[in-house]
């Protein structure tokens, strides 16, 4: 553990946590939940998340999925645009790694 710590602090990568608003990780949380094991395995092969355009592509179709779960729970978007609190904004270096895409 301290070891990983040592090399979080050396890189000097700044970490944001939470970049999405309470309720967009709210919907996220849920409908992570609510997925099978076994389709988050499939979508992990489906979808890797090796290089920047993959992840990007992954982080779009969270996005989606976010704006659908908001109106079907009757609440209004946070955001005009999937991209708005996007890790790929200009000058962002951050990663993000979750269970997948459908």
């Amino acid at each position: 553990v301290l070891e990983l710590l040592s090399a979080i602090y050396e890189s000097r990568v700044p970490i944001e946590p939470q970049r999405l608003p309470e309720r967009d990780r709210r919907l996220l949380a849920e409908y992570g939940q609510k997925q099978a094991k076994t389709h988050k395995i499939e979508e992990w092969k489906n979808l890797p998340l090796t290089t920047e355009e993959q992840r990007r592509t992954w982080w779009l179709k969270k996005s989606e999925r976010i704006a659908k779960a908001a109106e079907t729970s009757g609440d209004r978007p946070t955001q005009k645009s999937p991209t708005a609190t996007s890790p790929w904004e200009a000058g962002s270096s951050r990663t993000i790694h979750d269970e997948g895409t459908q």
